[in-house]
């Protein structure tokens, strides 16, 4: 069942996004969603409460599917920043569809506000110091800025030379 619920919630934020490729984010109906996603409005409904669930949830569980490659660059390269900030680089560019069509949206606060509570919880003790805590925001709009702004002008620097520029500029 829940390999089925994942699928399902996965056809329903790929037709979402396709659908906002072509109509405005507020004009979408969600039997134009359940159609293209080739779900029932039940499906719809015991998954989401509004479109904007879709979004967020999809924002998530590709996070979270980062978050598993991400410890494993932790554990092989402790002493650098680079890997993982070249990781987070490519991970984005496997995913610049959904970036860019929610940038178009005016939705692109989606993932800002996920990247944001996943680095929170994934420092977790920098949250009680007033200057850790606006570290943390500083890397993740930094971070996300920089990915946003380096797929709407089409990857023209390879995600290696923008790690190391970020890396220079942040951690050294």
């Amino acid at each position: 069942m829940n390999n089925n619920n994942s699928f399902i919630k996965e056809c329903i934020a790929n037709a979402l996004v396709d659908l906002m490729s072509t109509k405005e984010f507020k004009d979408i109906t969600i039997t134009e969603i359940t159609k293209k996603a080739g779900v029932s409005r039940m499906s719809y409904y015991r998954n989401y409460f509004k479109k904007e669930d879709i979004l967020n949830n999809y924002m998530t569980e590709i996070l979270e599917k980062y978050g598993n490659q991400r410890q494993y660059i932790i554990d092989n390269n402790k002493d650098s920043m680079y890997p993982l900030i070249l990781h987070a680089f490519n991970f984005f560019k496997k995913h610049e569809n959904f970036v860019i069509t929610l940038e178009k949206s005016n939705l692109s606060n989606i993932i800002q506000n996920k990247i944001n509570d996943y680095i929170f919880n994934f420092y977790p003790e920098e949250h009680n110091e007033t200057s850790s805590k606006y570290n943390l925001y500083i890397l993740s709009g930094a971070l996300y800025n920089t990915c946003k702004i380096w797929l709407i002008n089409g990857c023209k620097e390879t995600s290696e030379e923008l790690a190391k520029i970020f890396v220079d500029r942040l951690f050294k």
